[in-house]
Formats: C-alpha cells, structure tokens, sequence
C-alpha cells in the first residue's frame, strides 16, 4: 500500500509543479490581464500548498514518524504566514516574486525532511527568524535614500568580513569559508555579496572617471583577491562575474568584458595546475569514474542517483541520495532528480529562470541608474550561483561548492537568498509608488 502511494504521489508531485512553473510563465505574458495574473498567482499558491502536504504525507506513510506530519504543519504556517505579512504591509509587491521565493524554500525543507530531519528543523527556524527580519527591510528600502552614499562603509565591512574569515575561518573541502562561533557556524562571503554589489552600484553611478574606474576595480580586486587566498574559487568567481558584467552594463566597456573573460579562464587553468583541491575537481568532472574511489566518488554518485530517477523519479524515500558526500549542500539538486524526476527537476530550474527573468525586467525598467545596477548585480549574482550549482551536479562543469538559492542547506546562503529578495521586492515597490505620484 505504501509503495502504490509513493507511486501515485510522484506522478501528481510532477502534475503539480509542471502547472506551477506554467502559472508563471503565463502571468509573464505581456497581453495577460490583471485579474487573470492575479487568478495566475492564486492557482500557484494552491499548487504549492498541495506540494508541501503530499510531500510530507508520503514521507509520514513510508516512515510512520509524526515528526512528518509536525514538520508539514510548520512549513504550511510559514508559507501562508510569509503572504499574509506581505499582504498586511504592503500594496504594490511583486507576488510573483514571494511565490518563487515560497516555492523554492518550501522545496528545500522538504528535500531536507527526507535527507535531515535535524537540519530541517534548523533550517525551520532559521527561515522563520529570516522572514521575521526580512519582511521589513522593504520599508527601509521606500523609505530612505541614504543607501548609495554608503560606498565606503560597504567596502569596509565586505574587506573585513573575508578578511576575518581568511585569517580565522575553518577549511572545509579545501577552503576557508566559514567562520565557527561556538556551536554556530557561518559563511561571511554570503553576506559579503549583497555588500559587494551594493559598494560596486554606489561607485558605478558616482561618475565615469578613469580614476573612479580605477578605484572600484582595485577594491573590487581586492575582495576577489582574498577569497583566491582562501582558496574559495566559487565565490571568487561570482564577486568577477557580478564586477565584469554591472561594468559592462555600467559603461557597456566590451574590452573589460572580453579582457576578464580571458582573465577568468587563464586564472582557472593557473588554478587547476597550482591548488591541489581544484586539480582533483578538474580530474572528477574530466573522468569521475576513474577516480571513483577518490575525488570522483562524490560527482559518479551525483550521476548515478539522476540516472536512477530517470523522468518520473523514483519516489521519496524510495532513492538512495544518502550515498552522496554534501548531498544536502552542493548536491542537493542530484537527490530531487533522483527522487522527483527529471522532469520535476526541469520545471524547477524553469522557476529559477522566471525567478531571473523577474529580477532583470525589475532591473532594466529602473528609471534610478543605482538601483537598477543593485537589482542587476543580484540577479546576476543568483542566475550565475543557479547555473555553478547545478552545472557542477550534472557534470556541465567543473564543482565549485556552490550552494543552491533557498533549496541547499545552510544558514548564511539562506539569510542572504531572503536579503536579496526582500531589497528587489522594496526597490520594485518604490518603482510602482512613484509612476503612480508621477500619473497623478
């Protein structure tokens, strides 16, 4: 009997998620209405809703754990708690946005319930305590004007941060990118991003200046210089992208665009040759099957689990994603294949690319040059980690140990994944509220 649940579930599971990442696709449409958009949203909220009590209902059928069952209710409250505070605070939000944004945690926990119940929970709590914080930053962002005049004060506490992080942070899988406080542990460079980007917008709008341009590379430098020293080569190299790209759409300078193109890649190949723990990822990603007892082990299991799931997936709880090393941080993305389906999978990462569409058509519709470079440099900042975490499950490129927005597990990823939402979701509202002064 719980086989043939398992079974159906998966089907609808995949029913489910194809009509939501259709909703918002649809909504998109520029000749769509609004009260169809708005009917859009609502069928995606109930999409997501059924998800979640499906999800944890054939985890509770196949386990007998009520812990499922406590968990579902948790996670139902703080879906729906998330729309309602939005919908009390604020008129003009992007509820296209908050329902990717409820969707991917929502995935996320329950990927963790199967994986960790432990770190679920964690994972609970922390998302509950980030919305608390998160949901007020909006005001803040309507509210004041301040933010571009805080260039230096971005650069010091992002300079800080890694530095702090490089000299007394502890090295997992090659890298120092944590910092240990007690029985907390957190990862400085998730935070260091938002201030990067917003340190880069604030110099990129002060003036053309070949001694201004001069000035934010050198620090932009520096912050992609520390994280090299700290041998975290994926966070480096989405500080270059996020610098090359807010540059080039900053003074559309094709030459810094191709220049640090060329860069980048000469610096990964010095790296590939002189950092031994990039060597052995090279080696995994080139040929994981001849190292499968070594550095290949963690990338063969990741293929073997979404081969295994095939298109429809093999149930929850009926896969092995266990067997991967860190399935529950960089290759989470490899235990929904196998579990989900790879059609499940597909849809997901069509959500995260409406997700990006939103936050460059926020972007590109910004009359304010500042923040039109800040929603830029966060949506850029999002697609490129989407396609490091992914490209390095699949084994497109290399594995840079790049956590997946809102899904992988991870305290600090997750605390930065709800800033950046919370600011486009206010910088998209101050947009809204002054066309309205403007038309009146």
């Amino acid at each position: 009997m719980n086989d043939l649940v398992t079974m159906a579930a998966r089907y609808i599971l995949i029913f489910l998620m194809a009509f939501y990442t259709l909703n918002g696709f649809s909504a998109l449409r520029h000749n769509a209405s609004k009260s169809y958009v708005r009917l859009l949203y609502v069928f995606q909220n109930i999409w997501l809703l059924l998800i979640i009590a499906i999800c944890n209902l054939v985890l509770y059928t196949n386990s007998e754990d009520e812990n499922y069952l406590i968990l579902m209710m948790y996670e139902l409250f703080l879906i729906i708690g998330i729309q309602i505070i939005y919908n009390l605070l604020y008129e003009k939000f992007n509820k296209a946005l908050l329902n990717h944004q409820c969707m991917l945690l929502s995935l996320g926990l329950i990927v963790l319930s199967r994986l960790d119940p432990d770190r679920a929970v964690k994972q609970l709590l922390i998302a509950l305590m980030a919305t608390v914080f998160t949901a007020i930053i909006p005001i803040f962002i309507r509210k004041f004007d301040f933010w571009q005049k805080l260039k230096v004060l971005y650069a010091l506490l992002g300079i800080t941060g890694l530095l702090v992080t490089n000299l007394g942070g502890v090295t997992e899988y090659g890298a120092k990118i944590s910092l240990s406080l007690g029985p907390v542990s957190i990862q400085p460079n998730e935070i260091v991003k938002i201030l990067f980007v917003l340190g880069l917008s604030c110099a990129l709008v002060e003036s053309d200046s070949f001694n201004n341009k001069l000035r934010l590379t050198v620090v932009a430098f520096l912050h992609i210089g520390i994280l090299v020293l700290s041998r975290d080569l994926g966070g480096a190299s989405i500080l270059l992208v996020i610098y090359l790209l807010l540059f080039f759409l900053a003074y559309n300078s094709y030459l810094v665009l191709i220049g640090g193109g060329v860069g980048l890649f000469s610096a990964l190949v010095f790296a590939a040759s002189h950092m031994a723990h990039v060597e052995k990822r090279i080696q995994a990603w080139s040929d994981p099957i001849s190292v499968i007892d070594g550095a290949g082990y963690q990338v063969s299991q990741s293929l073997f689990a979404i081969g295994s799931g095939g298109w429809f997936g093999t149930g929850l709880l009926k896969g092995m994603p266990n067997k991967i090393p860190v399935v529950s941080k960089d290759f989470i993305f490899a235990a929904i294949c196998e579990e989900f389906g790879a059609i499940f999978a597909i849809c997901l990462i069509f959500a995260y690319v409406s997700c990006f569409i939103l936050i460059m058509n926020l972007a590109l519709q910004k009359k304010d040059r500042f923040q039109s470079l800040v929603a830029a440099g966060f949506g850029l900042s999002f697609g490129f980690q989407i396609f490091l975490s992914i490209g390095g499950v699949i084994k497109f490129i290399p594995s840079t140990g790049v956590t997946l927005p809102f899904i992988s597990a991870g305290g600090s990823s997750l605390v930065s994944s709800f800033l950046c939402f919370a600011v486009i979701q206010g910088m998209g509202m101050k947009k809204k509220e002054r066309s309205v002064d403007y038309e009146r």
